[in-house]
């Protein structure tokens, strides 16, 4: 019986059951199996990243099958590791807007938030930042705390309280500040610079990666997906689900 094997995959109720009578069926070849498999991790990838389906079928005399499996895992294994510091970032950047854009929107503005950051300090052009240009200065102004305060209070306002509190960076209120002593105020400024430019850096590589991921991942199940077989979907059992919402492959 020749059938649409992606619109059966899709709308079975029992995909596991179905896809060990794929497996334990000698009539299909390696190769199809392998498109098989393809379809699943598409139409699928919840129930398929909770089981682990060689536990179905070792599939070694199905290499191209079992190898293609391997480096799927391999790819959503890293994608989970990197989704728990994603998951970081949320809690501590509160910014609604960027929690609605896809993957490469949000890399776009980690990008520019890095850059109004440098703006803030004096970086954009150059290395020589706003604490180092101040550091040489002896003599504690007005204009010179009005400056370091507004900068700070820029700085503050980009990345908000939730931001500060959640990485533990010290927040000095006005009222202190303003006594400190003026190289203490320097210090101050370098150390705010800095951890918050070690931190966009670190997530900006997070997000980057997890999006390359993502894309092999699309790469590799949405590649040959020509499938002409005859199976049996006879099933007589039913399967669970749990869903998990970690993986994005669109």
């Amino acid at each position: 019986m020749n059938i649409d094997i992606d619109t059966i995959i899709k709308e079975t109720k029992y995909p596991l059951l179905l896809l060990l009578n794929i497996y334990n069926n000698p009539n299909i070849k390696d190769k199809d199996k392998l498109r098989v498999t393809k379809l699943y991790f598409i139409h699928h990838i919840e129930l398929l990243v909770e089981y682990n389906i060689l536990d179905l079928n070792d599939l070694n005399n199905d290499p191209l099958t079992k190898t293609f499996i391997h480096d799927v895992y391999n790819i959503i294994g890293r994608q989970l590791i990197i989704i728990q510091s994603i998951k970081k970032f949320k809690n501590m950047y509160k910014n609604i807007r960027f929690w609605k854009m896809n993957i490469e929107e949000m890399i776009e503005h980690l990008y520019k938030l890095n850059d109004q950051l440098l703006c803030i300090f004096d970086g954009t052009k150059s290395n020589y930042f706003f604490h180092l240009r101040i550091s040489n200065i002896t003599n504690k102004n007005h204009n010179n705390i009005d400056e370091i305060v507004s900068r700070l209070k820029k700085a503050y306002d980009l990345f908000k309280y939730s931001f500060f509190e959640e990485n533990n960076i010290i927040i000095v209120s006005y009222s202190d500040f303003i006594h400190l002593e003026f190289k203490e105020m320097v210090i101050y400024v370098e150390y705010i610079f800095n951890k918050l430019k070690k931190i966009l850096d670190e997530y900006i590589y997070y997000f980057t990666i997890y999006n390359y991921h993502r894309r092999n991942l699309y790469n590799i199940l949405y590649s040959d997906n020509n499938i002409n077989i005859d199976i049996d979907i006879n099933v007589s059992s039913d399967i669970e689900e749990d869903d998990i919402n970690y993986i994005n492959i669109n």
